[in-house]
């Protein structure tokens, strides 16, 4: 009997418990936050991760689900209002990405300069999406763009040593037919550059002398034959994350050189435009019959 007694006291005691738990649950949640937030940021931080994976792979619809729902957890990070702007401009969103900008504007305020950084990106890349869409329906694209030099501009002020953007703002400058200020930015931005047009060939040297150090041998002469050879490497073969940064990096060079070149060419200074066009083809011989589309484009 004593025995019932007692779990009946037990059980008693176990559902007084739950009503306090429920009670100072209600009436004051903050401590359960408190200790459910250290999992709701890496729930947030791993939705973010896997959004910004998808925007790298170009899989823009997906990338917003994912950073929707690092928001809904994560309410005031720059960070995501930052990217997800980017996406929405991407699939033409335009009205999305101009309220998740002024998100980033919002909470950037007194905040350090990578995120102004981001804050001026994203306002360049959409203000020159709104441009190509203008010039498609056939209206005047030309205040989309200055908007868009400005903020790049701006970024460029803040950092530097981002060549990406500096030829961003040079295209533009070249669009809108500064040449003399768009000349002086692809040169300034190309000396910058010359480590770019070894990074290839250097990065495969390096994974050539880890597969000697691993005793690897095969790899390694396989590797051989293609940094000796001059076919054209396929990228595909070589999946990994510096290979795809490098590829970009030689698209963006050779299509500075390219632009370089027609700057030059089209205001007579051909021996330069000469120069700039070679550079061009060492990077990407592909692009020999833009080169030859230039030269036909201008009469002199």
């Amino acid at each position: 009997m004593k025995t019932d007694k007692f779990i009946s006291y037990i059980i008693l005691s176990f559902y007084l418990i739950l009503i306090i738990f429920g009670i100072t649950t209600l009436f004051s949640p903050d401590w359960l936050k408190e200790i459910s937030e250290p999992g709701r940021k890496t729930e947030a931080s791993t939705s973010f991760e896997y959004a910004n994976r998808l925007m790298y792979e170009g899989n823009f619809e997906l990338a917003i689900s994912y950073y929707n729902d690092a928001l809904k957890i994560d309410k005031d990070n720059r960070n995501i209002y930052g990217n997800l702007s980017i996406a929405y401009t991407k699939t033409g969103n335009f009205e999305m990405a101009e309220s998740c900008i002024k998100e980033v504007e919002r909470l950037n305020k007194g905040l350090d300069s990578t995120a102004l950084f981001i804050y001026y990106i994203s306002r360049a890349d959409l203000e020159t999406a709104k441009a190509k869409k203008l010039k498609v329906q056939g209206l005047n694209e030309v205040e989309n763009l200055k908007n868009a030099q400005d903020y790049y501009f701006k970024a460029i002020n803040l950092m530097p040593f981002d060549l990406s953007i500096r030829y961003k703002y040079c295209s533009l400058t070249m669009q809108l037919n500064d040449d003399s200020t768009a000349i002086a930015g692809y040169k300034e931005a190309l000396a910058k550059d010359r480590r770019s047009e070894t990074f290839y060939f250097s990065s495969l040297y390096d994974e050539y002398l880890t597969f000697i150090a691993n005793g690897d041998y095969d790899k390694s002469e396989s590797l051989s034959a293609i940094i000796n050879s001059n076919e054209k490497v396929e990228w595909s073969r070589y999946d990994t994350i510096s290979f795809k940064l490098n590829e970009k990096s030689q698209k963006e060079t050779a299509n500075a050189y390219l632009n370089l070149g027609e700057l030059l060419y089209r205001n007579m200074d051909f021996e330069q435009a000469d120069i700039a066009f070679d550079n061009c083809t060492k990077i990407n011989p592909e692009l020999i019959n833009n080169i030859i589309a230039i030269k036909e484009k201008y009469i002199f």
